[in-house]
């Protein structure tokens, strides 16, 4: 039966609508519950445009075969498209197609008349698809990086500022740009104001209630504050606050310094189009002015909100911190069980530790990169969860002892120039992937802290390309002991001091250590590309399904689910390492440090 044009263009958008219907069933049946970039490249993803766009791929006759209008041609005889719209890109299974149209079996097909035109063009992992999916393995899954990039990293779009965005563990994706002020310009990822900035001038001294807005910004501030008891300061979205490199009053904490001390109460609340931004007036260098005290017991809240160059940007006995971004402090603190963070981003710290968290205070998805000193300094029973510590000269440090142990559950740390992890031994460490540190991967250092007891669990990690290996012995009588179990360990330098008790781990290409112990296997893991730090397992490796289901965990470092039936033997037991092979998980795009 031969179709009218109408009647093509009617059918075509129904199957169009059935197949993005069809495409989000099966988007949620994956279930990419985490996202992860393992990558650190500020262009580790090019924009890929609309290439992914879902689109027709024209209409089929009642007995299956492709539908055509005199033949697919126009009345000058030139080949038309689904719609009518002129001459055509590709023609596929005899069907009219413009540059860019997906196949409506699989949206990561699509029309590249530069590739073919008679064939489909595959998109690559990572490209966009659909309605806000992602193409992983020829598949179009939502809730995969259409666009990946560094963890933590900012860029410049024109005079606008673009930030790496992170959802847990799964990637980052560039943010909308958000627009630098008229006299300001974009350089280096930042909004840097002028000299002649013009604004609303702050006088130094008491601060009674008030707001500041987006309309009055950029405010400058040349001397210390300070609210006081029963005032409030308002802080609404899209406020900038411009702060001079030296203190008028000379009084304060820090008398060469500008700071904000609040005795009263603090909000700073922006959104993700319209962040708050605290920064120096006139250097992009850190340590320029002093931060934000507030004393009050009652939680503060800051939201959306991007931090320069301060020493102690925000410093707070309740601090809650939902999106927040510091560049070029000094350092981060949550020290109560009132405190914590969500969607923390800390780049180029100056401190010892760029970000500390104890007293019972927790901290998820954080990105710790480029600091001077450790990356992160945990004390039990504070908690760490989605965590990324890239290049810093020591990674994370915990503690624990008679408080209770730390809770470490999904981190990376990659790239210290010294020890991975430095512990007491009081720490349960949970799906980790430590690898390429200058140091040990895990240094337990009972000598130092003087404790004869531990309390060190190691679970589904996986130790990789370290200089040094794992140093893991208790080194004292008594206590709970120190385990490891269900990890992988490979390609790690001298060093290797064993645990009281180990299990169903994997040993591969270490200058030294143990091939023995229940369930231990001696086996190259098939890592996917470790020198792109890409530590998952490809399906020829041993260490699928070998792990103890007595000590397994729920869920892999992605937020996949443990175990699967990753080798197809009609059984679903747990891996070995961080990762769950044959998870329906597209988050995992890696690339290299």
């Amino acid at each position: 039966m031969k179709l009218t044009m109408t009647e093509m263009q009617t059918e075509r958008r129904l199957r169009v609508a059935l197949l993005a219907l069809a495409l989000v069933g099966v988007a949620a049946s994956a279930g990419c519950e985490r996202r992860v970039d393992l990558g650190d490249r500020a262009d580790a993803g090019a924009s890929p445009g609309d290439a992914g766009t879902t689109a027709d791929a024209g209409p089929t006759s009642p007995d299956g075969g492709p539908a055509t209008d005199d033949a697919g041609l126009d009345d000058g005889g030139a080949p038309i498209d689904a719609d009518g719209g002129g001459a055509v890109d590709c023609t596929i299974d005899g069907v009219p197609l413009r540059s860019g149209d997906a196949d409506p079996t699989d949206a990561c097909r699509v029309c590249d008349p530069a590739v073919s035109s008679s064939a489909w063009t595959p998109l690559a992992d990572g490209a966009a698809c659909g309605a806000g999916g992602v193409c992983a393995g020829g598949a179009c899954v939502t809730g995969g990086c259409a666009e990946p990039c560094a963890d933590g990293a900012a860029r410049c779009v024109g005079n606008s500022v673009s930030v790496c965005q992170r959802s847990s563990l799964c990637c980052g994706s560039w943010g909308a740009p958000i627009p630098c002020g008229a006299s300001e310009a974009c350089a280096g990822g930042v909004c840097v104001p002028s000299a002649s900035t013009a604004g609303t001038e702050v006088p130094p001294g008491i601060l009674r209630t008030t707001t500041w807005n987006a309309a009055g910004s950029p405010y400058i501030l040349r001397g210390d504050l300070t609210v006081p008891v029963g005032a409030s300061l308002t802080v609404e979205p899209g406020t900038v606050v411009l702060v001079a490199t030296g203190d008028t009053e000379g009084s304060g904490l820090n008398t060469s310094l500008v700071e904000i001390t609040v005795n009263g109460s603090l909000s700073i609340l922006g959104t993700p189009s319209m962040p708050v931004r605290f920064q120096s007036l006139t250097e992009n260098v850190a340590r320029s002015w002093h931060g934000i005290r507030v004393t009050s017991a009652a939680p503060t809240r800051v939201e959306h909100a991007h931090f320069f160059h301060a020493t102690r940007p925000i410093d707070a006995p309740a601090l809650e911190l939902r999106e927040v971004t510091f560049t070029k402090v000094a350092a981060v603190t949550l020290n109560s069980p009132a405190s914590w963070a969500e969607g923390l981003v800390l780049r180029e710290a100056t401190s010892t530790y760029a970000l500390s968290v104890f007293s019972g205070a927790r901290a998820d998805r954080v990105v710790v990169v480029d600091p001077l000193g450790t990356g992160i300094y945990v004390y039990g029973p504070s908690t760490l969860n989605d965590v990324v510590v890239r290049r810093a000269q020591a990674g994370i440090f915990a503690l624990g002892r008679v408080e209770g142990a730390a809770t470490i559950t999904n981190a990376i740390i990659a790239g210290a120039a010294g020890d991975a992890i430095e512990s007491d031994g009081y720490l349960h460490l949970t799906n980790a992937v430590v690898h390429d540190s200058g140091g040990r991967g895990f240094n337990l250092d009972r000598g130092t802290f003087g404790t004869t007891r531990a309390d060190l669990v190691i679970r589904h990690a996986t130790f990789a390309n370290n200089a040094a290996g794992l140093r893991l012995a208790q080194g004292g009588p008594g206590g709970l002991g120190v385990v490891l179990d269900n990890s992988i360990v490979a390609f790690n330098g001298p060093g290797f001091v064993r645990p009281e008790t180990i299990s169903h781990s994997l040993f591969w290409a270490n200058a030294d250590g143990p091939c023995s112990g229940a369930g231990v296997l001696c086996a190259d893991p098939h890592f996917l590309d470790a020198a792109a730090g890409d530590h998952r397992i490809d399906a020829t490796s041993r260490a699928i399904d070998a792990g103890d289901p007595a000590t397994t965990t729920p869920s892999d470092i992605l937020g996949n689910p443990r175990p699967v039936d990753g080798d197809g033997a009609g059984s679903a037991e747990p891996d070995i390492g961080a990762y769950e092979h044959g998870s329906a998980s597209v988050c995992a795009i890696p690339s290299s440090l």
